[in-house]
């Protein structure tokens, strides 16, 4: 007879056949319940079809967003008549020198560009330069519109359809932009196009962070982002070499994108939250199968979230269509609306002004741009990996490290111009260095909107925090037209706020890594204002416990 061996389980002595050990034994090897339906999804060859859709989402979207870095670039002067102005090494000296030319003589400028941009096919060039910002922020504004358009519209008619739209929107008005006869026709063409960019831009996030898990998003979003696409892009505008066959190129890239969203399914999280919860379930039935996860165990698992949504959907007797007022419904919501959104401004106004004012850094556009994009990348990867490989790493420290490294180069930058040492290498890599950083923000924002806000009120918080950063886009190309005045106050002007933005974050914004992400809103009796008492404090109160303020804790789902 073999020995009967004692084990020690849990400061629990044992015998190797009892039951209480077979028990702890199967609780040790069993995965970790999953508590809701952001839990339940697991990478699998669903995940990779929608890491490839997101890049072919991303690159008309980005390209779209930058291309006035090439269709804006300035012109340079060459000569005027027998005036030679080629030997200038800043544009406004040889704008300065032409001015005087021009009092005595009539002569016409020559001008000179590495791309063939709008400012050089039509003339724009010192002064009226500006009427190409101009243009920029239209453009930029009509971004603003479409966000806060297409955010609520997809709420109310789904992910996958809106986007559907806006690309089909992308393609036809690029294609008619590409025949522009002036900047102010171009201007008007273009600002439609964005206003479905705009749109666009708001959703898709939302759509590859719901479709995704959790433990992957930043990962995701750091490996596909603009940043490896400015690198794609310089080399199209450089085969390209001219604005007319770019925005061609550009209109073509919406069709592979419009032809693999039709492949997609709608996002379950949405159609759960529209509590169409038999359609989101046939849906992550398919995804699972897709998958090759879809077991009986987990399928079980489905049925379970599922009824417990339904539970959850009968128990709230609630409108449920929501408004942008409803992202100020407590105290918390209001903390994180507008501090997210201030971060937002502050850093497109940096990023924005740095890119679109390339002209102002010394040498090539197309290396600026892919050493611009290369870097982006870089530092996407290793936070990537950070956030990934090491749990303390979360959004927080991403932000902190990455902001405080933009506002030491901003004042390298500043000091350099107020002790009037320019040194032109220097303030090129500092300058393109700390605009690719602000990815890493834009980065924190997208995962940390998602995160914070409920399902229901996700996109319009994603669709209302746009609006500050569409703002910034608007007012970042005139950003360096305050040198006129003072020659350090551009980089003044970026680098205050973003010192403000690093201390706001940093105090009032939680921690969200590794957080579920909240599918409801929250009790009535958090909102602002509010005198109803929480379904919980009024069962106590029923019972006879004397609930205090002090030590009453409600749950809270934001």
């Amino acid at each position: 007879m073999s020995a009967i061996k004692i084990i020690s389980i849990e400061g629990l002595n044992l015998l190797q056949h009892d039951r209480s050990y077979k028990k702890l034994l199967e609780k040790k090897k069993a995965p970790p319940p999953v508590e809701n339906l952001g839990d339940f999804i697991q990478f699998g060859y669903y995940s990779i079809f929608i890491i490839i859709l997101y890049e072919m989402l991303l690159l008309p979207q980005m390209t779209n967003m930058t291309f006035m870095i090439y269709g804006g670039y300035a012109p340079k002067l060459m000569s005027c008549g027998n005036h030679s102005l080629s030997h200038f090494a800043k544009n406004a000296d040889a704008c300065a020198e032409l001015k005087q030319i021009r009092n005595a003589t009539d002569c016409v400028p020559k001008l000179e560009s590495e791309f063939g941009s709008l400012a050089y096919e039509f003339g724009y060039y010192c002064d009226r330069i500006v009427d190409v910002k101009k243009s920029i922020s239209a453009q930029m504004f009509g971004v603003l519109c479409g966000s806060l358009t297409f955010g609520q519209m997809s709420d109310l008619f789904g992910r996958k359809r809106i986007m559907l739209i806006t690309h089909f929107g992308m393609f036809v008005l690029n294609y008619v932009a590409s025949f522009a006869n002036s900047l102010s026709q171009f201007t008007t063409i273009q600002f439609a196009t964005m206003f479905f960019v705009g749109g666009h831009n708001t959703i898709m996030h939302v759509f590859l962070l719901e479709n995704m898990p959790k433990r992957l998003r930043v990962l995701v979003l750091t490996a596909l982002s603009y940043s490896p696409n400015y690198i794609i892009f310089a080399g199209i505008a450089y085969l390209a070499a001219e604005w007319r066959t770019l925005l061609t190129i550009i209109s073509f890239l919406n069709i592979p994108a419009f032809i693999g969203l039709l492949f997609a399914f709608e996002s379950p999280r949405w159609l759960i939250q529209k509590a169409r919860l038999e359609t989101a379930k046939t849906v992550l039935t398919k995804i699972e199968r897709f998958n090759g996860t879809g077991t009986e165990d987990r399928l079980k698992v489905l049925d379970d979230l599922i009824e417990r949504e339904v539970q959850a959907n009968e128990s709230k007797k609630r409108n449920r269509k929501y408004y942008f007022y409803h992202l100020f419904y407590t105290r918390k919501m209001c903390f994180y609306t507008g501090i997210i959104s201030y971060a937002l401004l502050s850093t497109s106004v940096l990023s924005y002004a740095l890119i679109f004012n390339m002209e102002h850094l010394s040498g090539s556009i197309y290396l600026n741009s892919a050493f611009f994009g290369l870097f982006r990348y870089s530092m996407n990867l290793f936070v990537g990996s950070m956030d990934y490989f090491v749990p303390r790493v979360g959004r927080k420290t991403i932000h902190k490290c990455a902001l405080s490294f933009i506002v030491f180069m901003l004042s390298v930058v500043f000091i350099s111009k107020l002790s009037q040492w320019e040194d032109a290498n220097l303030l090129r890599v500092t300058t393109l260095s700390a605009a690719a950083m602000c990815s890493q923000l834009y980065l924190v924002y997208a995962v940390v909107t998602s995160e914070l806000f409920p399902t229901a009120i996700r996109n319009l918080a994603a669709s209302f925090v746009q609006i500050a950063s569409r703002t910034g886009a608007v007012m970042a190309p005139h950003v360096f037209y305050l040198a006129m005045y003072w020659a350090p106050l551009p980089f003044l002007v970026m680098l205050l706020p973003m010192v403000v933005n690093l201390l706001l974050f940093s105090t009032f914004i939680p921690e969200t890594k590794n957080s579920p992400m909240v599918d409801h809103m929250p009790d009535p009796s958090e909102r602002i204002f509010s005198k109803v008492k929480s379904t919980e404090m009024k069962r106590l109160t029923r019972k006879g416990f004397d609930v205090a303020p002090s030590s009453a804790k409600l749950t809270e789902e934001c």
